[in-house]
Parts: C-alpha cells; structure tokens; sequence
C-alpha cells in the first residue's frame, strides 16, 4: 500500500511524433494520447535539433518520406547525436520508396509500421521498444 499522497502508478511514457504531414502526427496524438504524452514535430530538422539539445523521449515515430530530411537522414543524425534514442525510433512508411530507402527498411523491417496501421499494433510496437530500451 502506497503512502497517502504518494501515487504507485507508472510515469506516463513520453512518444515524440515526427511526420510532415500534420492531419497523421493530430491522428497520432488522439490514438496515444490517453496513455502517452505525445509530442509533435512536422519538421525534422527541429525534432533533431530537441534531440541535440538534450531533449529525451521513451520512443520516436518518424514518417520515412519527408522533405529536407527524411527517416533515413533522421536516422542516422540520430545515431551521432544519441545512439539510444535511435534504437528507440520506430518508422512509419506508406510507400514511395527510392532505392535507398528500401534498403533501409529492409534493414530497419522489425522497427517498420506500414500505414495504415491499427491502434492495437501501434501500442504492442512501443511496448516492445519500452522493453528493450528497459533491458527487460
């Protein structure tokens, strides 16, 4: 039994959203939003520079095609900046892919969400994150 004024329930997992397209990242925030605290970024390039920045999160989910810089520049400006937080980055795809991004997702398969995908299979891809990332 917890002591009064003391709260035995878990810290909500924090979820940063990386997606240009603003409509998917809102879609995202609804679909979490009652069990993660969901932060958004449509630009890259500002998501990296939090992350530079000593910005930290339980897990990322970064679109694959964005302009300027896509998931796979993200990826790896991540790795130089926090390799942690890039273990923890899944990557949502919905087609479209050059050459190097297939390659990259053939890589990346186990950490892939192909839109659309449902809410079920969002929360059992972070939990698994949440696992790794916790060495359980």
């Amino acid at each position: 039994m917890s002591e009064p004024g003391t709260s035995s329930a878990a810290p909500r997992r924090r979820v940063l959203v990386v997606d240009d397209q603003p409509l998917i990242g809102f879609g995202l925030q609804r679909m979490m939003g009652d069990d993660f605290d969901v932060d958004l970024h449509e630009d890259a390039e500002l998501a990296l520079k939090d992350l530079q920045d000593g910005k930290r999160w339980d897990a990322i989910l970064c679109d694959v095609m964005m302009p300027e810089v896509d998931g796979v520049e993200f990826h790896e400006r991540l790795v130089a900046i926090d390799a942690g937080q890039a273990a923890r980055t899944l990557f949502m795809s919905g087609g479209g892919y050059t050459p190097r991004t297939e390659a990259f997702l053939k890589v990346m398969k186990e950490r892939v969400l192909e839109k659309p995908f449902t809410p079920e299979l969002l929360r059992e891809r972070l939990e698994q994150v949440f696992q790794r990332s916790s060495g359980a």
